[in-house]
């Protein structure tokens, strides 16, 4: 049977709706690369800053986890104004988040900052010990009510690029037609079943949940989501987050 990994957030459940015939296993987006890179999982929805650093592999076209503006689940949490922000706490899950937000301080609010990895939880417990912090998914969808002070970080790329942002894609070592066709079929039928989706979490704040999906959350990998994911390569790599540039291969 077939592994696929997929994280464990609600903004993945209309890709995984009707995927069935297949192991499916859950984890954060850190976990899921390695277990990619350890050859643990046939297929995986990685963070698209893993692309950068794995030679030889296939993204599944036509599907992704991405914003055309907010995101509604990234989102960085203040402590003290933005341009005060010096000790920044990072959710360790997150890996195109975190590198998102390293690119963001450094090159468009230009400032110099001091970054921590750590857990989620503690970082929450922690969160005063900070100038700001990053969460990503369902901690930062939940954190929301907690502190409303923050910065989308969905909202600044398009703001800075004019572009949306790609979360994550579906990556594989080999094409698979049946598992890619799956893979389609399962999206399309998660979006003709938002409600039910929205019906089954227990998260009790349904008008948000509406707006995720319908708003915040994009599904699809077209063009402009391919140059999104294009020019955060080549802005990673011109700031020396990243050491070289790869081929992108679609299928």
């Amino acid at each position: 049977m077939k592994r696929i990994g997929v994280v464990p957030y609600i903004n993945a459940l209309p890709l995984i709706y009707s995927l069935s015939g297949y192991d499916i296993i859950k984890a954060t987006p850190s976990e899921l690369s390695i277990q990619f890179g350890n050859k643990q999982l046939d297929i995986a929805l990685l963070p698209v800053y893993e692309l950068f650093n794995n030679v030889n592999v296939y993204i599944v076209d036509d599907i992704s986890i991405s914003s055309q503006d907010e995101s509604g689940s990234v989102l960085l949490f203040l402590n003290k104004p933005i341009v005060e922000a010096k000790n920044i706490g990072l959710d360790q899950s997150s890996l195109s988040s975190t590198h998102l937000l390293k690119l963001l301080m450094k090159e468009y609010y230009r400032l110099d900052c001091i970054f921590k990895n750590i857990s989620p939880n503690k970082l929450v417990q922690e969160s005063k010990n900070y100038d700001a912090y990053l969460l990503i998914g369902d901690q930062a969808i939940n954190h929301r009510k907690v502190n409303d002070l923050f910065i989308d970080l969905g909202t600044i790329w398009n703001e800075w690029t004019n572009l949306p942002f790609v979360f994550a894609v579906w990556v594989t070592k080999n094409k698979d037609e049946k598992l890619k066709n799956d893979l389609l079929k399962s999206k399309e039928e998660g979006l003709l079943n938002i409600k039910q989706i929205i019906n089954n979490i227990s998260y009790t704040d349904k008008h948000f949940l509406e707006n995720y999906y319908s708003y915040y959350l994009k599904f699809n990998l077209g063009n402009k989501e391919k140059q999104a994911i294009q020019l955060f390569q080549k802005l990673l790599y011109k700031s020396k987050f990243i050491s070289n540039k790869v081929e992108l291969r679609y299928y």
